[in-house]
């Protein structure tokens, strides 16, 4: 059976979807692989890619079906069919095209990535970190490898391995302030508060307005009980982004810990300007509002968080404790 006729019945869903074929027809065809495609099957890959730059998705996903009726073992042309019915849903047709694609050149380093990503698409972090692993083998160098892999050890709870793989991203794109954010969140997950510290500040220095750096220092802050300091890099966040949840949030409960009621209240109420349904500033300031014994006011706000999230246990015990 033709590669026409085994994904025929796929095209009419295909109609209209530019973004089908976009990221896989970026890669850079590899001269070097033994086997090249015929001069006919590379020109039908080449016009697939002209058409879909017009806009003609179908049409290029017919031009990539005919260079793999020429040459069925056109690498390319598989994995790039596979992420196009990735990004429509059809997973299973995604992964079935990429494997197909590491048989036939299991060196395929981008392939390989997009294999990982279906898997992680599927909330399938363990596959995931297993094919990313691999692709961390074929391409050591670079830096998107072990970023996701660390991501998926994350999602596993595996907190030292996430840690470990970060390392070796920065260690090969130091200069990049998000791989240092996302290794000061795995270091904190991890409990190892001075180092993900260290992360932060690293990132801030490469980009100082980084308002999650500001406030997850913050934040790291505070559990060191550093509050002054705390406090600095909250306002520090809300100074490049000053209607922030999180960093509003986070900057009341600093100024709730060192007493400053009315200032920690405001920001609790800046906060839920912006999110009405935030139950963990309704949680803050209902627990604010009970220190302060405005004892009315917690428990309307108590009432509204539980409302939102009825199985809050921590709202719940809070309100309990209100009701003694």
């Amino acid at each position: 059976m033709s590669a026409q006729a085994r994904f025929s019945a796929l095209l009419p869903v295909l109609k209209d979807q530019r973004r089908l074929l976009a990221r896989l027809q970026q890669l850079t065809f590899d001269k070097s692989v033994p086997a090249l495609p015929s001069p006919t099957a590379l020109a039908q890959f080449e016009l697939g890619g002209q058409l879909l730059g017009r806009g003609d998705s179908r049409g290029a996903v017919a031009r990539y079906l005919k260079a793999l009726d020429i040459a069925p073992g056109f690498v390319q042309a598989y994995a790039t069919l596979g992420l196009g019915l990735g990004e429509l849903g059809h997973r299973a047709a995604e992964m079935h095209c990429l494997r197909v694609a590491l048989r036939l050149n299991p060196s395929f380093w981008e392939a390989q990535m997009a294999l990982g990503h279906a898997h992680a698409a599927l909330d399938q972090p363990g596959e995931a970190a297993a094919v990313y692993e691999l692709a961390t083998r074929l391409r050591p160098e670079l830096a998107e490898g072990w970023t996701r892999l660390a991501r998926m050890r994350l999602a596993q709870g595996e907190t030292s391995a996430a840690v470990d793989a970060l390392v070796e991203a920065v260690t090969r794109t130091s200069g990049a302030p998000e791989l240092w954010l996302e290794l000061g969140d795995s270091l904190r997950a991890a409990r190892r508060l001075e180092p993900a510290l260290q992360a932060y500040l690293t990132a801030l220095e490469l980009r100082p307005d980084l308002v999650r750096a500001h406030d997850s220092a913050g934040c790291v802050l505070q559990d060191l009980g550093r509050l002054d300091e705390a406090i600095t890099h909250h306002e520090a966040a809300l100074q490049t982004a000053p209607d922030d949840v999180n960093a509003l949030r986070n900057l009341g409960v600093a100024l709730q810990t060192v007493g400053r009621f009315d200032e920690a209240l405001r920001r609790y109420r800046q906060a839920l300007g912006g999110a009405p349904q935030d139950a963990a500033a309704l949680s803050y300031l209902a627990a604010a509002l009970t220190e302060c014994g405005r004892l009315r006011e917690a428990h309307d706000a108590f009432a509204s968080g539980l409302a939102i999230t009825p199985e809050n246990d921590e709202l719940h015990f809070n309100y309990s404790l209100l009701l003694l």
